[in-house]
C-alpha cells in the first residue's frame, strides 16, 4: 500500500506540475498577448495622432488662404469705394451740367434730313 500511495501521490505531484506549467505558459501567453496589444494600440494612437496633425495643419492652411482671400475682398471694396468717391462728384456736376445747360440747337444731321425730304416732296 505504501507504494501504491507513493505511486499516487507521484501523479499527484506529476500532475500538478503540469497543471502549473499549463498555468505558468498560460500566464506568459496572457503576458504577451497584452504586450503585442499595448504596441499595437501606441502603433494605432501615434497613426491617428499623425493623420490629426495633418488634417490641423491643413485646417490651418484653408483658414490662412481664407484670410489672403479676406483682406484681398477687403482691399477691393476699399478700390471700388474710393473710386466711387472720386467719380460722384464729377458725375454730379456733369449731370447738373447736362440738366441746367440744355442745348436747343437742332443738330445738323437732322436738319440736313429734313431739308431733303421737304425738297422730295
Amino acid at each position: 500500500m505504501n507504494q501504491s500511495t507513493a505511486s499516487l501521490l507521484q501523479g499527484e505531484r506529476l500532475a500538478h506540475e503540469i497543471v502549473q506549467a499549463a498555468e505558468d505558459e498560460k500566464q506568459k501567453m496572457q503576458n504577451n498577448a497584452q504586450f503585442e496589444a499595448k504596441q499595437e494600440l501606441a502603433q494605432i494612437k501615434q497613426d491617428l495622432n499623425e493623420q490629426f496633425e495633418q488634417l490641423k495643419k491643413q485646417r490651418e492652411r484653408q483658414t490662412d488662404d481664407l484670410e489672403v482671400y479676406e483682406q484681398q475682398a477687403d482691399a477691393e471694396v476699399e478700390l471700388i469705394r474710393a473710386s466711387f468717391e472720386e467719380n460722384k462728384e464729377r458725375t454730379i456736376e456733369l449731370l447738373l451740367d447736362r440738366i441746367m445747360n440744355v442745348k436747343i440747337d437742332i443738330p445738323r444731321v437732322v436738319v440736313g434730313n429734313f431739308e431733303k425730304q421737304l425738297e422730295s416732296q
